[in-house]
């Protein structure tokens, strides 16, 4: 039987390729496997460098001409020539008639010169092309001089022409991922100047581009198939569609629908992103003037001296130097959220306090309040347009669906769709449960096993799996991984069609009884989550119910609670049927909102604040957000009471079986745990600390490991690493990069 390493070999060309089969079957091992990562790195580093190969050669002018020229110059091969060491061609078996024989021979024509060995570079000319003179046996003579070579035709030309490769020389976004990369040995330091977009050196200080526009629109994506241009400009009081590419005239007004994202680059090198619903207008006068109306942007403003830029909302303003942040304007509140430098914000009355790097000012009726802000990375993660999604990453939410005919060892693509998926989410204080329920169908006429993979949040436990069986629903039973594999094999194995002489690859457990459609959950790795199910019938779904809890993330005297989903980039993820239903208790009256999706208050349920949203059809764009503000959200000492009893007891009957691998303290422990009746409490101790209000240049030190065991993947991780540290620095801050080699 192969090892996973030859299996990774074998199938090396799939996994550059960016097979999502493959790398879903490999993904564990090249997690765990140094050489096979290093193997598939350096093959899809090796098929990068060959797409580009010659492409920045440059042909003579006039190579097409002198290469017709010189083809129609050379002499006519007779049939019976022959290359050094090839036996003549054999006699044609219809010989014509001969042709007349001049009286005298033709001088023999003198030997072509040798060619130069000697190679050219790629911007040097071709000089003259000697003309090519094959071997030839003794062949009449028909006439002593040899008619003009035609020219070629316009025709000859249109058809041989080379096909010019354009390739565009963009600079890096930092020039530290090659300067500091030659520097490494040295350890040199040096001072981040580097331009935080990527088509000037630096900040401009010109206020339009050449063709007298104001920036560009250089990106845009959108959760829809509908081909629509999501993003319009007001131009002579119009709305207009503003296509990929398209100049921003001065004083422009934009505004995007509720499935379009779409980047800006404007003249001084600042770059901004709008989300969704997002209403921004720049002044006719200084583009680096902006009025966010409504809607959520990152800005990353280039410094520009004596050009101060600022982002004016309904209910302030922000004062920006060189920076990059997050912006949030409804009509009660303005949210910021700074990666990196610092701004500051001043609400209606003149009140001003300055938000730095790592926290979250907040301007909510006649108050501002600045806090830490964990998790930023979150926050701008969404604006990072373009960038590609690796294969093997799960869709956020939905998850990644894959089946294949039971005892298959490659997978292909049987037609299984996602019917329905349903969120229900109940927070209650700081403590939010979220329930999944999954469909899937098969359209096919095999019976089929699923695999569907899913990401957890990185705070969340898992604490529920059920499947759907005669009716119901069976709740899953915690076992040891391995015995639960080897059970599933010996399941598998049983429903696998197959010859009586075929040999076990694999060791399974074959347990005694009635095995209906078993399901199994098994962790992967971080907060990836693989589920099996078997079987799904043909012409059929099957339906599973998955539950997690986790801690809601305060942000500063409000909460925010996010059900992750994707920003589908083509309108290609679809569920057929989507529901979502979140109640939440303990939020003051009146303050708990939604964002990214159309949620509506459900005013039937008065012992909590509801919101529901259902959509057939469904296309996912982006995360589905709830804020909410607890009840005396900044006191610093909050309490809630939970009633007891609800813990559940493990299943009794699956609980006696014999060896199937339950541990029996595990069930113990459930046990205990469904005994105790008693209520809980929860405690939150949000403790009035004073604020970090240093701010000054700093020195960095970055060491990398430079050695022999570093080659290959783990090194350009490491560089790609430092690059995006370097990046994220204050501009006035110095760095030195130190490589280190045993």
């Amino acid at each position: 039987m192969p090892t996973e390493c030859e299996l990774v070999s074998d199938e090396l060309a799939e996994l550059v390729a960016g097979d999502s089969a493959a790398i879903a079957r490999h993904a564990d091992h090249l997690a765990g496997c140094d050489d096979c990562r290093d193997a598939r790195y350096e093959a899809t580093r090796l098929a990068e460098l060959l797409a580009g190969a010659g492409a920045d050669h440059v042909p003579a002018p006039d190579l097409l001409e002198r290469v017709l020229a010189a083809a129609a110059a050379a002499p006519q091969v007779s049939p019976s020539a022959t290359l050094p060491g090839m036996a003549p061609a054999a006699p044609a078996a219809v010989v014509a008639a001969p042709a007349p024989v001049a009286a005298a021979a033709a001088p023999v024509a003198a030997a072509a010169p040798p060619p130069s060995t000697e190679a050219l570079s790629h911007a040097e000319t071709i000089p003259q092309l000697p003309a090519v003179m094959l071997p030839t046996a003794a062949a009449p003579v028909q006439s002593q001089t040899q008619p003009q070579a035609p020219a070629p035709s316009a025709s000859q030309r249109a058809r041989l022409a080379p096909v010019p490769i354009d390739r565009a020389r963009t600079r890096s976004r930092v020039w530290l991922a090659v300067g500091a990369a030659a520097a490494l040995a040295a350890g040199g330091t040096g001072l981040y100047l580097a331009t935080r977009g990527d088509d000037a050196p630096g900040g401009s200080s010109g206020r339009t581009l050449a063709d007298g526009s104001i920036g560009t629109l250089q990106n845009i994506e959108r959760a829809a198939a509908d081909k629509a241009d999501g993003i319009s400009v007001r131009i002579n009081g119009a709305w207009q569609p503003l296509r990929r590419g398209g100049a921003l005239p001065a004083g422009a007004e934009l505004r995007t629908d509720a499935f379009t994202r779409a980047q800006l680059a404007l003249a001084d090198g600042t770059k901004l992103v709008l989300d969704h619903h997002t209403e921004l207008a720049l002044d006719p006068a200084e583009p680096r003037q902006l009025r966010l109306t409504t809607g959520r942007l990152v800005a990353d403003v280039a410094h520009v001296a004596d050009r101060p830029a600022s982002i004016a909302t309904p209910m302030g303003r922000i004062d920006v130097l060189g920076t990059r942040f997050s912006v949030t304007a409804t009509d009660a509140l303005t949210a910021v959220q700074v990666v990196r430098g610092t701004v500051a914000l001043s609400d209606r009355q003149g009140k001003r306090e300055e938000v730095r790097a790592g926290e979250e000012g907040l301007i909510e009726g006649a108050s501002i309040s600045v806090s830490a802000a964990p998790g930023l990375h979150r926050e701008v993660e969404w604006s990072e347009l373009g960038r590609p999604q690796a294969a093997d990453d799960a869709a956020a939410g939905l998850g990644q669906l894959r089946a294949y005919k039971p005892g298959e060892k490659r997978d292909r693509d049987w037609n299984l769709a996602l019917a329905r998926h349903d969120v229900k989410v109940r927070i209650v204080g700081p403590v939010a449960r979220t329930e999944i329920t999954e469909a899937f169908r098969n359209d096919s006429d095999q019976q089929l096993e699923g695999v569907y993979q899913f990401p957890l949040p990185a705070d969340a436990q898992i604490d529920g799996l059920q499947l759907d069986v005669a009716g119901g629903f069976e709740a899953g039973a915690f076992v040891d991984k391995q015995r639960a594999a080897k059970i599933w094999r010996g399941v598998i194995d049983k429903a696998t069609p197959k010859r009586i002489d075929q040999p076990l690859t694999q060791e399974i457990i074959w347990v005694d009884g009635s095995w209906r459609d078993p399901a199994m959950l098994d962790w992967k790795r971080g907060g990836r989550f693989e589920l099996r199910i078997f079987p799904i019938p043909a012409k059929g779904q099957r339906t599973i119910k998955l539950s997690y809890t986790q801690i809601v993330t305060p942000r500063g005297p409000w909460r925010q609670y996010i059900y992750p989903l994707p920003h589908s980039k083509d309108g290609s993820t679809v569920a057929d049927q989507f529901t979502a239903d979140v109640e939440v208790r303990g939020a003051a009256p009146g303050l708990v909102r939604a964002a990214g999706y159309d949620l509506k208050a459900d005013p039937k349920r008065q012992d909590a604040t509801a919101l529901a949203f259902s959509q057939t059809g469904f296309v996912p764009r982006g995360d589905l957000v709830i804020d909410y503000r607890a009840a005396d959200g900044d006191a610093e000492l909050r309490a809630w009471t939970f009633g007891g009893g609800a813990a559940a007891a493990p299943d009794e009957k699956l609980a006696e079986k014999k060896n199937v691998g339950i541990d029996p303290a595990v069930v113990a422990a459930q046990r205990t745990v469904a005994a105790d009746v008693r209520p809980t409490a929860v405690l939150a101790l949000r403790p009035s600390l004073p604020r970090w209000r240093e701010s000054r240049p700093r020195d960095y030190a970055i060491v990398i490991d430079a050695s022999q065991s570093m080659v290959g993947e783990r090194y350009a991780r490491a560089s790609k690493l430092v690059s995006t540290i370097v990046d994220e620095m204050d501009r006035r801050d110095r760095f030195t990069v130190l490589a280190c080699d045993s």
